[in-house]
């Protein structure tokens, strides 16, 4: 009998922000490998259907993704993924020859099911924006110990092992092209993977002794740079002469990088060209950091991070955070940002002070000045931006865009 994937969003997607107001959970980068390619990878013989919160299917399901919208009637036997889930072969196991209806749990959190039809219509029945799986009734539970992204921090926190996971996943038993590139050093070359056309100046030391490196397809490395594994460059990416790119990075595709990186992820269509530290971070799509924006990841009494989140503090456990940084937020040159902070989308910060530990999305900060950043003014700034790349600026974009300035109204007390 045929069986399809559902990857679903749950109601905390909220505890991710801010890097998913503009995209669902599963669009975050966790090693080479979003968490939706993550888990089409390893259920790789069925269809993936997607469910995501109302107002992101309504701007962008369908002009997106190659993927249709869950509906129950597409097949009478479903495997439902939690987006936030890190999928893995392990986790694919759990729904081979299912004989019963399941859901799998981790602790109170679903973050699986196994349903046949009738089942499956009942968790969107009313209405429900998200699958409420407490209308189901004579169904097994199981609890597992799958790795979940809880919180921003968490995707920092894995991305080493996960870069690692990934490069096994693809390229292990692929081989690389086998191109020598003059003047470059290659340390544990079996752990490099070099994609199609990409360009390999001299005088830059690739070194995968501690975990593998990938270079994407079309992906161009300057002379006289550094990259130490686990790491990952995206296709069509560029890393600038001198730039440091440490241990458990991820570097989206079409990306601009200098400076010095560790353990962070840039997603995509993102910049950060020039010189200044980026350490323990993530950030979302369509930033640009101006030259010498730096931020700090260790505090000076080495005591475990605390972030601001919905109002309240949670401690990290982390001795090492960074930034998280929502999508379209632009930094001038000389910008200083302090440990565990969170940054909204689509802000617009130029200021000769260590920024405050939050910034709510959609704010325009000049020093001591805090203000709403225009919503006409930052999608002129966006239309050109996605000209820059030759991508149209459409109705749906601007749809959601005047959404999440709305949603956010409330997280601004300017």
């Amino acid at each position: 009998m045929k069986r399809a994937v559902c990857l679903f969003e749950d109601s905390n997607w909220t505890n991710l922000k801010p890097l998913v107001y503009f995209t669902p959970v599963y669009e975050l980068r966790c090693g080479i490998l979003t968490l939706k390619e993550k888990t089409e990878k390893v259920f790789g013989k069925e269809k993936v259907l997607i469910h995501a919160r109302n107002y992101i299917s309504e701007s962008i399901i369908g002009q997106m993704y190659d993927n249709i919208l869950f509906d129950p009637n597409y097949t009478d036997e479903w495997i439902f993924v939690n987006g936030s889930v890190l999928a893995d072969e392990q986790f694919a196991r759990h729904f081979n020859d299912s004989a019963g209806e399941f859901i799998l749990k981790k602790g109170e959190k679903v973050i699986g099911a196994f349903l046949r039809k009738e089942n499956s219509s009942l968790l969107f029945a009313g209405g429900s924006e998200f699958p409420d799986f407490g209308k189901l009734k004579d169904v097994t539970v199981k609890q597992v110990n799958t790795r979940v992204i809880e919180y921003p921090w968490d995707l920092i926190k894995y991305n080493g092992e996960e870069i690692a996971n990934d490069f096994k996943l693809l390229y292990q038993s692929v081989p690389s092209a086998g191109r020598n590139f003059e003047g470059v050093i290659f340390k544990n070359r079996s752990q490099i993977y070099l994609g199609n056309y990409c360009q390999i100046e001299p005088f830059v030391n690739l070194n995968a002794e501690k975990g593998p490196i990938v270079i994407g397809d079309h992906a161009k490395i300057y002379a006289h740079t550094s990259i130490e594994g686990p790491a990952y460059i995206g296709h069509n990416s560029m890393i600038k002469t001198h730039a440091c790119i440490y241990h458990n990075t991820s570097i989206g595709p079409v990306c601009k990088v200098g400076g010095e990186i560790e353990n962070s992820i840039i997603h995509s269509y993102t910049n950060k060209q020039h010189f200044g530290f980026l350490g323990h971070s993530y950030l979302g799509q369509w930033i640009n950091l101006g030259a010498g924006t730096t931020n700090s990841d260790l505090k000076n009494n080495y005591s475990t991070i605390r972030i601001k989140y919905h109002d309240k503090e949670i401690d990290t456990g982390m001795t090492f955070l960074g930034v998280m940084m929502g999508d379209y937020t632009k930094t001038a040159i000389g910008t200083r940002i302090n440990t565990g902070s969170s940054i909204g989308a689509c802000c617009n910060v130029f200021s000769d002070q260590t920024l405050p530990k939050y910034l709510p999305p959609f704010t325009w900060v000049n020093n001591n000045d805090y203000l709403e950043y225009d919503l006409d003014k930052i999608i002129e700034t966006t239309k050109i931006v996605y000209s820059r790349r030759g991508i149209i600026f459409t109705d749906s974009d601007r749809k959601l865009f005047r959404t999440v300035f709305d949603y956010t109204k409330s997280e601004r007390n300017i």
